[in-house]
């Protein structure tokens, strides 16, 4: 009868599932800082896309080759 008045024992969690567990926690921040990353170079791209292609790129002039030279 004692087993009636004791409160119920939580089993232990395997340190395997508690590592797995933290991997994956770790990988969706990742993806998400990765994300955000991507998203703020997208808004930064549309911000200074104009001024760019007014100013021109003088390293992609050097590269191309034209017929007098």
């Amino acid at each position: 009868m004692g087993g009636l008045f004791s409160s119920p024992k939580v089993p232990k969690v395997p340190q395997e599932t508690l590592d797995a567990q933290k991997r994956a926690e770790e990988k969706a921040a990742a993806q998400e800082r990765e994300q955000m990353r991507q998203i703020s170079a997208r808004k930064k791209s549309r911000r200074t896309g104009g001024v760019r292609l007014l100013m021109g790129d003088p390293t992609a002039a050097e590269d191309k080759d034209t017929l007098g030279s």
